[in-house]
């Protein structure tokens, strides 16, 4: 029994790490990855010489790729895949909260103390098949973004193992889901990189932290260019301002030269 695997990004790639590392290669039937413009190191080359090196057919179409096995694993994949085969997505939260677009983000952005990953059946509604497996971790801030990727990429790697050992045995059953806690993280654009200097220090923080490498890194405009913010620290306690969202960029303090 073989599988196809879409892939992108680190988790996709250190995810065919570990499926080669435990059920050897031919297991895999083909993968599928392709480059990623949104993010400065995507991966997708370092999937196809892991493909190379172990014999594995890999392929770079996006749009309309046959699938040849009996079922498929994505992780990070962005486009639709159009099959009568069994699709099994993984999910950069915890089900059924954060459908949609950069869930991690987001949930770094929210302050989230407990963040995951989960397994579904794709079907024709974005992230609205059945959960099937589920695995959380704890993290605490401060925290980067490729810091909360990499404390993720073993949930990535231990589902993907759970997954196939499922499918060869007794098979994929879904979880019970509680609608109530269902919310949607949304995509962004250029625009939803720009600092929000009404928020509190920890919020702005949380933000910087959250879309910074592998992403572009927060933005804001100094006399009128636009610079690229990429670390931040709290330098102390917020002041409350009365109608602080009327003054903000406005110097109240200098404290040795800033």
């Amino acid at each position: 029994m073989k599988v196809t695997l879409f892939l992108m990004g680190k988790k996709g790639l250190e995810s065919l790490r570990h499926i080669i590392n435990n059920f050897g290669a031919k297991i895999i039937n083909q993968v599928f990855s392709h480059n990623d413009i949104n993010v400065q190191e995507d991966y997708h080359n370092d999937i196809y010489h892991l493909c190379d090196h172990h014999g594995i057919e890999w392929d770079s179409q996006h749009k309309n790729p046959k699938i040849e096995t009996k079922f498929a694993i994505a992780i990070s994949w962005r486009w639709i895949i159009k099959t009568d085969k069994t699709v099994i997505v993984l999910h950069d939260s915890l089900l059924p909260m954060y459908k949609g677009w950069n869930p991690l983000v987001t949930a770094l952005i929210n302050g989230d103390t407990k963040i995951g990953v989960s397994a579904f059946v794709a079907n024709d509604k974005a992230d609205m098949g059945q959960v099937v497996l589920r695995e959380s971790t704890h993290i605490t801030y401060p925290i980067k973004i490729q810091e909360a990727i990499d404390s993720i990429v073993p949930a990535y790697q231990s589902l993907c193992i759970d997954i196939i050992n499922l499918w060869k045995g007794k098979g994929l059953v879904p979880e019970e889901t509680k609608n109530s806690l269902r919310s949607y993280s949304m995509w962004r654009d250029e625009e939803d990189y720009r600092i929000d200097w009404n928020e509190s220090a920890i919020k702005i923080r949380n933000f910087i932290n959250a879309v910074g490498y592998p992403y572009n890194g927060a933005t804001t405009y100094l006399k009128d260019k636009k610079i690229i913010i990429l670390d931040s620290s709290i330098y102390h306690e917020d002041v409350p301002i009365t109608n602080r969202e009327k003054h903000v960029g406005k110097v109240i303090f200098i404290d040795n030269k800033k």
